[in-house]
């Protein structure tokens, strides 16, 4: 009589199992289609082709265009990542490697210049100066394909370490330890010193080392590190400016329209990607500072669009260029799980070509997230 109920059980448990396994296949499959819908929406929303390949109109104006070396890494990275999970084909990529190389500073420059438009009825550069963010972003993305693609006929690795050695040469200060916004700053009188915080990405220069064996790149990373941490350190919310400016061993946020806009000292367009660059780092100082970060946004009701230093929003309504890197930045840490579930409607927001900037930075994101 006894094994008749223990044989029910034991149903009953491989019911469970089964139904359980149905589940989490079901919702890795729902996964899975919401990141393919993501690249091919954000694909055909931005990405166009001229006579030098592909590039990634940052205008949301198809025939306006506008494009950039920043949108160029961002898409470089994109294509890399759906590439991996085989949603992008090697042409894809190429058509993107094309373009940045129509538009390298010079034969022996492997920077990009930073953007290029239509000016007396031709495409062309705006000038010869470089953007860090989007030489950072194109050089690790090329070092990404190297390992998506491996039979590949062109030398993606190569082609990274070129762009690190230019880094080097005209980007590196000697005098600041770091990385300059751009070939135009680093010996500027000006800029020589200004620091962007959102550059800093401890992955990226992990990586660089692996491939090069350079140990500048450690060098380049411990300083930043410093140099981020003071800001953090110093702000109560661990909340970290567009840009800042080096003095010594110190650093301190930029004021308004110090370089580009009234926000220069504010947690705005270009910091918001700070939790992003800091995820993925098992460097403890990184670990540390992009906690601080999600400490402050886990106590906000809302996340809005932009902060001052002193945590007062700056506009009174949220945006997905503000919340996709959160959603990284959180993922798998039951300590921010709440700002993690509040990030995840940006997963679920249409792209149509009107926000290049929050919809890359979503793909970027969503890409990744597990």
């Amino acid at each position: 009589m006894r094994k008749k109920p223990l044989i029910v059980w034991s149903l009953l448990t491989i019911v469970i199992l089964i139904y359980i396994g149905i589940l989490l296949l079901s919702i890795k499959s729902n996964d899975d289609k919401l990141k393919k819908e993501v690249y091919r929406d954000w694909h055909d929303s931005y990405v166009m082709k001229n006579e030098y390949g592909s590039f990634v109109n940052t205008s949301n104006d198809p025939k306006k265009p506008i494009a950039l070396s920043e949108s160029q890494g961002y898409g470089m990275l994109i294509t890399a990542l759906a590439g991996d999970l085989g949603y992008a084909k090697e042409s894809d990529f190429k058509a993107l490697v094309s373009y940045y190389e129509a538009f390298k500073i010079a034969d022996d420059n492997y920077l990009m210049e930073w953007k290029q438009t239509t000016k007396e009825k031709k495409w062309q550069s705006e000038d010869h100066n470089s953007a860090t963010d989007g030489d950072l972003d194109i050089a690790y993305a090329l070092f990404r394909a190297s390992k998506v693609w491996p039979d590949s006929k062109e030398d993606y690795s190569g082609k990274a370490k070129n762009i690190l050695e230019s880094l080097k040469e005209h980007v590196y200060s000697e005098k600041t330890g770091v990385l300059s916004v751009g070939n135009w700053a680093t010996e500027s009188k000006l800029y020589w010193n200004l620091f962007r915080p959102s550059d800093v990405t401890p992955y990226y220069f992990d990586s660089f080392y692996r491939k090069t064996k350079d140990p500048i790149w450690l060098d380049i990373n411990q300083k930043s590190l410093d140099y981020l941490e003071i800001l953090s350190d110093n702000n109560e919310h661990g909340l970290i400016p567009d840009f800042a400016w080096i003095d010594s061993d110190k650093v301190v946020p930029a004021k308004a329209k110090d370089v580009a806009t009234k926000n220069d000292g504010d947690y705005a367009y270009n910091a918001l990607r700070i939790p992003l660059r800091l995820a993925y780092s098992d460097n403890p100082r990184a670990t540390k500072i992009k906690n601080k970060l999600l400490t402050f946004f886990s106590e906000q009701q809302q996340v809005k669009a932009g902060y001052t230093l002193k945590g007062e929003p700056l506009e009174d309504y949220p945006s997905i260029s503000y919340s996709a890197p959160l959603l990284l930045a959180a993922v798998g840490q039951d300590e921010f799980s709440g700002i993690y579930a509040d990030s995840r409607w940006v997963m679920y927001e249409p792209i149509d070509g009107s926000n290049y900037y929050g919809d890359s930075l979503k793909a970027m994101s969503v890409l990744v997230v597990e």
